[in-house]
């Protein structure tokens, strides 16, 4: 390397270079909102992915629990609404067939008195049948004149027309009356009437006889013959929208006691009535004749005149759904816990090599090139720390190298300085950067005056001052 003298520097300005300084870049100011501040702490990709799992998990879990009750509560109550039909139908079938089956016991009873309707000792022989019909509570026997001939309990009048027709026809065929109060108020007559007919067909005489109302006790109550419960309960209705007997009240053998338990006294659901009547049997909640809120089915009886209606109370219908409901919801909250614990535990597991590569690029800017990281986790993960090992590994490579082309520099124009300048070289302010000085006078003791007519060259710095050495 060769160093040549320029041009005279006549003229030349005598201002001092300014100094090259290295400062440190200024970090880039940040801003945050004021009521962003009070949330800095949550500001992490680890509680952004809890948020974000618990967002999206914990109201699609509200949701579909609140389905799945809508749902179970929908499909209790129609089931529950269908067996009370279902037991309504039952107690309508079973009422009938009894009622079919005494129609046919008083028809026997009418044949067994053909022909001795004249003779005398008929209410002996009456009442020693009565041991036979206990379904009937009295039965009397009248002639072709209206005439009472025979009786099963003395004292007590039957009506040869129940129903209100001319005795006439009770004489030709069947009749049936309602459940009426008797005319004392302390009993319930429940009458038919059947015809005794002779060889020829004539009529001689009418036999009437008095069902016993307690015995619906039993037709009614489907869950036990004597057993009583409030939440089922089935009732029958007449027509004028009176209570005529309750599966609450188990079998009552005293008249006095139906009557004093509301039968043929109390209003029942008269609109369920004209309803049952006009369409047919069918089933929806409603308020009962209690004022408890029930699940009641329905069957109409035509021929009698009743509709029986079977209810269940909907507290004690739901109760099972309700009970599932809150088992639901307590594995709902485990779930939610478990969901929260997955979700914290897969926060740290992803966020934990994003941690790790920045901590290592923050070493990096401070200057330790020597960082390097170990990912674990996915493909994409592990290919990003070996990219990230690979850049750190070639910028202190690249570092390295630009350090020792600028030793090598510098080592080659001080011992180029040297041997064009003497041996004497001055150092400047600046590092490693000499040029020849031009204040001979700041030179060192020990180095005489140039007897030459140019000025000697020395090496001095833009900072000013310079210092000798050898």
């Amino acid at each position: 390397m060769q160093l040549r003298r320029g041009p005279p520097e006549v003229g030349r300005s005598q201002t001092p270079a300014p100094q090259l300084r290295v400062v440190k870049a200024t970090s880039p100011t940040t801003y945050e909102r004021r009521g962003w501040a009070r949330l800095k702490p949550f500001n992490r990709y680890s509680i952004r992915i809890v948020a974000g799992l618990l967002l999206v998990s914990i109201p699609l879990s509200i949701a579909l629990g609140f389905l799945m009750s809508t749902w179970s509560s929908q499909t209790s109550i129609n089931q529950s609404k269908a067996r009370a039909e279902a037991t309504a139908e039952g107690a309508a079938v079973r009422i009938l067939d009894w009622v079919e089956e005494r129609k046919a016991e008083a028809r026997h009873i009418a044949r067994d008195y053909t022909g001795e309707v004249s003779k005398p000792d008929l209410s002996a022989s009456l009442r020693e049948s009565m041991a036979t019909h206990t379904a009937f509570e009295s039965l009397q026997i009248v002639d072709r004149n209206g005439n009472v001939v025979a009786v099963s309990r003395p004292g007590v009048v039957l009506s040869a027309t129940p129903t209100g027709a001319p005795f006439a026809t009770s004489l030709s065929v069947e009749t049936f009356g309602p459940v009426q109060i008797g005319q004392a108020g302390d009993a319930i007559n429940w009458i038919m009437t059947v015809p005794i007919l002779g060889a020829d067909e004539q009529p001689q005489g009418v036999v009437i006889a008095d069902l016993n109302v307690a015995v619906l006790g039993k037709l009614l109550n489907p869950y036990g013959l004597d057993a009583a419960t409030n939440e089922q309960e089935v009732h029958v209705v007449n027509a004028q929208h009176l209570l005529l007997y309750s599966s609450t009240w188990g079998k009552v053998d005293d008249e006095t006691a139906e009557i004093a338990k509301g039968a043929l006294q109390m209003k029942a659901e008269g609109a369920i009535f004209e309803q049952a009547m006009s369409i047919g049997p069918g089933a929806s909640q409603i308020v009962d004749y209690r004022n408890r809120n029930v699940l009641a089915g329905y069957e109409p009886i035509p021929s009698l005149g009743w509709v029986v209606i079977a209810s269940i109370e909907t507290a004690a219908a739901l109760a099972p759904v309700h009970e599932q409901e809150f088992k639901t919801s307590m594995l709902q909250a485990l779930s939610t816990v478990l969901l929260i614990v997955f979700a914290i535990v897969l926060a740290v597991f992803t966020a934990r090599p994003i941690v790790a590569l920045s901590r290592a690029a923050e070493s990096v800017e401070a200057g330790d090139l020597s960082a390097r990281v170990d990912l674990k986790g996915g493909a994409e993960v592990r290919r990003l720390g070996d990219t990230f090992n690979a850049m750190v590994e070639r910028l202190s490579g690249v570092l390295s190298r630009l350090r020792g082309e600028v030793t090598e520099s510098a080592a080659k124009l001080s011992a180029a300085a040297e041997q064009h300048g003497g041996g004497r070289t001055h150092l400047c302010g600046n590092r490693g950067f000499r040029r020849p000085c031009r204040h001979p006078g700041r030179r060192g003791a020990d180095q005489p005056r140039a007897r030459s007519n140019r000025p000697a060259r020395v090496w001095r710095s833009n900072a000013g001052p310079c210092r000798s050495r050898q």
